[in-house]
């Protein structure tokens, strides 16, 4: 019996599986790719700023640390997660928002079965708040005071 030796290697940003194949094997030219967490965590956080709008205008707004919160709460599910899967409980968990989270309810939107997109998620936010730190930090400008919903309503009037 021939078996396929499967070895993980990284080839510039990418891990890949680099496969020896036996000589009677229909095929040889057999290599999985997967991406990077990295690469996982930039590629939501550009969908952040381009499909949700929420660029570095935007964060500028959270000063207390509500980025870091949200990537807490989103990391934090991740981990109820891997304990699941791990005890081999299959037990979905609550919907509701951790306390913590620093917005509406309806801007939870967590993976309920695979901790993965939470932890990509998470990473997401944690590059918005370095970057809105490191802006802050750079402008010598005094932090921007916490927008509260009534001053938006009434700015927008």
């Amino acid at each position: 019996m021939n078996f396929v030796k499967l070895t993980l290697v990284r080839v510039g940003g990418l891990w890949q599986y680099s496969a020896v194949i036996p000589n009677d094997a229909p095929t040889k030219d057999v290599i999985f790719t997967t991406s990077t967490g990295v690469e996982a965590i930039a590629r939501e956080r550009g969908r952040q700023q381009d499909s949700e709008g929420f660029d570095i205008l935007r964060d500028a707004q959270y000063v207390k640390g509500e980025l870091a919160d949200a990537a807490r709460s989103y990391a934090t599910r991740a981990v109820y997660l891997v304990h699941l899967i791990a005890k081999g409980v299959m037990q979905r968990p609550n919907k509701r928002p951790p306390a913590g989270w620093p917005w509406d309810h309806d801007w939870w939107k967590p993976d309920n079965e695979d901790p993965i997109p939470n932890l990509i998620k998470a990473g997401a936010l944690i590059a918005a708040e370095i970057d809105r730190l490191t802006v802050e930090r750079e402008s010598g400008v005094e932090p921007a005071k916490p927008v509260k919903p009534a001053e938006e309503a009434a700015a927008a009037a």
